[in-house]
């Protein structure tokens, strides 16, 4: 069954390939969607399972504003009636995937890092074992931290990109750590303002090397404030 992939950017569809599944494939009676903003680089999906796969590329793979989506051809000329036109993708499929003006310079940056994780980071098996590998890191030094660092999300539904963690002992610690693992370098670590704490986000373009500083930074900070908790 044939599959497109697209770029709606800023409602701009572009297509970048026509993909086409070589093993048989039935259509299930209802379609599956799935969104895979966090799963690219982390699982492998198998777009046999779902008739739309509708992923968000910023911070992964390209700036803000811009999705991949994958669709099977089956499903498209079935938009609801109050669809805007632009929205519809089959209008993408029948006007070359620029019905209006794609925005050009997200698309491209998105092309240079599909390129970069395709030719250096070893495809989508390399990037998901590197990021495993820094979650790990930051995870390992949570719990290595005998209750002063506590993540509040369950263990089976953490996140490969971004780990929250706290101080359950002292929230007024939480800034303390925050300004100063500001002024030794690591930036942007203040949680979400609904949740509160820490947020360390360990996208693609994060090395290994700053998530080891982190962990190093966790330890040292937790060892001289470790009496105040």
């Amino acid at each position: 069954m044939r599959r497109r992939c697209f770029f709606p950017a800023l409602f701009s569809p572009v297509a970048i390939e026509n993909a086409r599944d070589t093993r048989r494939h039935t259509p299930t009676l209802t379609p599956t969607p799935t969104t895979q903003k966090n799963t690219r680089q982390k699982k492998h999906p198998s777009p046999l399972r779902y008739g739309l796969i509708y992923a968000g590329a910023q911070k992964n793979v390209g700036p803000s504003g811009v999705v991949v989506v994958i669709v099977r051809d089956d499903l498209l000329g079935n938009a609801r009636p109050e669809c805007p036109t632009m929205l519809d993708y089959k209008t993408a499929a029948d006007n070359g995937s620029m019905y209006n003006t794609p925005p050009c310079w997200p698309i491209y940056v998105c092309g240079l890092v599909f390129r970069y994780l395709l030719e250096k980071a070893g495809g989508i098996q390399g990037v998901a074992a590197n990021n495993a590998k820094k979650a790990k890191i930051v995870y390992d030094a949570i719990a290595a931290s005998n209750g002063f660092y506590c993540s509040p999300v369950a263990e089976n539904a953490r996140s490969r990109m971004n780990v929250p963690f706290t101080i359950p002992s002292d929230a007024e610690l939480e800034k303390k750590f925050v300004a100063e693992a500001t002024a030794a370098g690591l930036k942007e670590l203040k949680g979400h303002r609904s949740v509160g704490g820490m947020r360390a986000s360990v996208y693609n373009a994060m090395p290994i090397a700053g998530v080891e500083a982190l962990a190093e930074f966790m330890a040292a900070f937790q060892a001289a404030n470790q009496q105040k908790a």
